[in-house]
């Protein structure tokens, strides 16, 4: 249930939603910035209905982002990363609700972009 969440949490992004996970208090800033594609990737396309969203943002702040992202989409990646980690592992669709309503204009965009470059480049 996992992949087609975090998958739907993506394009719905676009549209203002994300996917759900639990906090660690850890960041993504400090994510590595050369990552491969395929590896980047293969976080978002192996992930399955046991994988967590906590699973998700840790393993996507330990992988990074690829060399081409561009530096809004890399700003949704950290974004997308503390947002997961900051919900609730049983998150409702009001919490998904609550979140979207918390985002700014910037924030949005940024989310976008991630979005954007996660479709083009691994859906």
């Amino acid at each position: 249930m996992l992949k087609p969440l975090f998958i739907a949490s993506l394009v719905l992004v676009a549209a203002t939603s994300v996917a759900c996970g639990g906090s660690d208090g850890s960041s993504s800033a400090g994510a590595p910035t050369d990552a491969s594609k395929a590896d980047f990737c293969k976080v978002i396309t192996d992930s399955d209905a046991k994988t967590t969203g906590e699973d998700i943002a840790d393993t996507l702040s330990e992988v990074g982002t690829p060399k081409g992202i561009t530096d809004e989409a890399r700003s949704g990646f950290e974004l997308f990363v503390k947002k997961v980690k900051d919900l609730d592992a049983d998150a409702s669709s009001a919490d998904f609700d609550k979140l979207q309503k918390s985002l700014s204009a910037d924030e949005l965009k940024e989310f976008t972009a991630f979005i954007t470059y996660v479709s083009t480049e691994c859906v």
